[in-house]
């Protein structure tokens, strides 16, 4: 399993430096992947888990994550033109209304910052700001327990991303996100909307050509770090939003977990609505079995090459060997 999230000509957008998968090399990628791998489609990898089925070694699924225009410009003319499924994962609430996703708010507030020790400057007081209000630890002990540089991301990035996407009380990051955003990006919050997010009509046409829509959640976000009755009301509010698509996503449906995070909690309300498959963003080759059915691990598109021609990656040496190609 490979996943996307946004795949864009970035030089001709607003935000050149968003953090995307150029459609050049979006189109190179699958080149490699049609000479490495087969390509099979979520009812495949159903049947595999639950009905017997055998799916090759060098299988492959796409997923793309968070529900962007991209999606349906970019990529969907691709996949169909190669009669390649993919299964898009939207949260609900970014079709649904005109808000701007708190995640996408950080995402272009960062491309649209050309220095980001400045911003990081500009963060601070607003942390002092709302302290007394909320009282969160200070600046020094909240960039200990969050800057921790990852394999995409700087401390300093991270620790932007993190202190806004969970590290403070919800309404304080939300305000401060708002700040930010109204500064750097938009004030016109629903114009945003409509140009980053697909639509229902555009994800009917999407299924409508074979692509897979599953599940997100509602609003994308850290689902393992809250309390049960906050996971139901989330899962439930995005089965909601499917039973409204009539997509069939409320049966034998997929769920990819936003930024990766589910516990135990969370398994058993998503198996007790009829979940068959869970999604996670844990790097590695996944293993279609009961077992694992809630824990598939995933590839990122920066884990294999971008060039039609590419030698076999590490990861492509494990499932098909290196005299293919």
């Amino acid at each position: 399993m490979v996943t996307y999230h946004y795949v864009r000509d970035l030089p001709r957008t607003q935000y050149p430096r968003i953090k995307a998968l150029l459609t050049s090399d979006f189109e190179q990628q699958l080149a490699y992947l049609t000479r490495f791998y087969r390509f099979v489609t979520v009812q495949d990898c159903l049947g595999a888990i639950y009905g017997g089925a055998e799916l090759p070694a060098n299988s492959a699924l796409l997923t793309f994550d968070d529900g962007y225009m991209d999606h349906y410009q970019t990529v969907l003319p691709m996949l169909v033109e190669r009669g390649i499924q993919g299964a898009f994962f939207p949260p609900a609430e970014a079709v649904m209304t005109e808000k701007v996703l708190s995640v996408n708010k950080i995402h272009l507030i960062l491309a649209a910052t050309l220095d980001h020790d400045a911003l990081l400057e500009e963060l601070l007081p607003l942390l002092d700001a709302l302290r007394p209000e909320f009282g969160y630890e200070d600046n020094e002990a909240l960039f200990q327990r969050l800057a921790i540089a990852d394999r995409f991301d700087t401390a300093k990035i991270v620790f932007i991303k993190r202190v806004l996407q969970k590290g403070l009380p919800t309404v304080a990051r939300d305000r401060i996100v708002d700040i930010l955003f109204a500064r750097h990006v938009s004030t016109d919050e629903a114009a945003v909307s409509r140009e980053l997010y697909v639509s229902r009509d555009q994800l009917r046409t999407m299924a409508q050509q074979g692509m897979y829509i599953g599940n997100h959640g509602f609003n994308h976000v850290w689902l393992g770090e809250m309390p049960r009755a906050a996971q139901v009301e989330e899962i439930d509010r995005s089965l909601e939003f499917h039973a409204e698509l009539g997509l069939g996503g409320t049966k034998d449906w997929v769920m990819c977990y936003p930024y990766g995070s589910y516990d135990d909690s969370l398994l058993s309300v998503i198996r007790e609505r009829g979940c068959k498959l869970g999604l996670s963003s844990r790097m590695g080759v996944a293993r279609l079995d009961r077992e694992n059915a809630f824990t598939l691990e995933r590839l990122d598109t920066n884990d294999l090459p971008k060039a039609a021609t590419a030698a076999p990656s590490r990861w492509t040496e494990q499932v098909v060997g290196s005299e293919h190609g």
